[in-house]
């Protein structure tokens, strides 16, 4: 569901027997926040909960209670799942704020990239945007990574006739696993290993890795409808990720010898 369908829902939706909730509106942002029907009739549905999220829920309803205890007569009723503290909807720019607020509390910035080593090579004197060369390395590499995401897509569909849950997860941990690496290769012209990263992206590319290797075995799993992968999709995801970072320092080599 979209942040916008979740912060929308109420708990006279949710079917705590059948472990269902239904989707019927969604908070819509103007002047202030309030509640609309969807713009499409698709979006309306019935969504089944598995048993560790009724249990997550069934916690926050506790811990729900008690804030609306708390705040007695400055408590303001939407019966929504999730509320502020005094129960009125949250903005999902709030949920965006408070987590920048959390990134900057642990000492990690937003975007370790932007705080990343620069190569000599590239500030040895001053350069002008050209657009023409962006623009030809995103089509090039973009189509690099849609060639890859289709192989992705044919070794877990035919040749591990993967499940609904077992590609879920699979392209899952592949997806990421792939972005985390091919950075390093895309982040310099050089080749990889004569281009020192910074240590807060090489670490924070490191933690991204291992959270995504760790979910589908986390108590988060059934939550995200994750299962934990058999050891020979882990055989055929490291290898198309070892596939698509070569790949991309030998087209690397071509486009800057070409374009640059």
């Amino acid at each position: 569901m979209k942040p916008d369908g979740n912060l929308g829902l109420k708990w006279n939706d949710l079917d705590w027997i059948k472990r269902t909730i239904k989707v019927e509106r969604q908070l819509v942002r103007g002047e202030g926040v309030k509640l609309a029907q969807p713009k499409t009739s698709n979006a309306k549905r019935m969504v089944m909960l598995g048993d560790r999220t009724i249990e997550v829920l069934r916690l926050h309803y506790g811990r729900q209670n008690e804030e609306r205890r708390k705040a007695g007569e400055n408590w303001s009723e939407y019966g929504l799942i999730f509320t502020s503290t005094n129960g009125t909807p949250i903005h999902f720019r709030n949920l965006l704020r408070d987590f920048k607020s959390l990134l900057k509390r642990t000492g990690l910035p937003e975007m370790t990239i932007a705080g990343d080593n620069v190569d000599a090579v590239l500030v040895d004197y001053p350069r002008r945007w050209d657009i023409a060369f962006i623009r030809r390395f995103m089509l090039t590499f973009g189509s690099l990574s849609s060639v890859f995401d289709l192989l992705t897509f044919g070794v877990l569909l035919w040749a591990m006739q993967a499940n609904q849950i077992l590609f879920h997860t699979g392209w899952f941990v592949e997806s990421v696993l792939s972005a985390v690496v091919v950075v390093f290769a895309l982040r310099t012209r050089l080749p990889f290993h004569q281009s020192k990263p910074s240590r807060p992206m090489l670490a924070i590319s490191c933690a991204v890795a291992v959270i995504a290797l760790a979910l589908p075995y986390s108590l988060l799993a059934e939550l995200l409808g994750f299962k934990v992968l058999p050891p020979l999709y882990f055989v055929a995801i490291f290898g198309i990720i070892l596939a698509y970072f070569t790949s991309a320092e030998m087209v690397k080599r071509w486009f800057f010898h070409r374009f640059a």
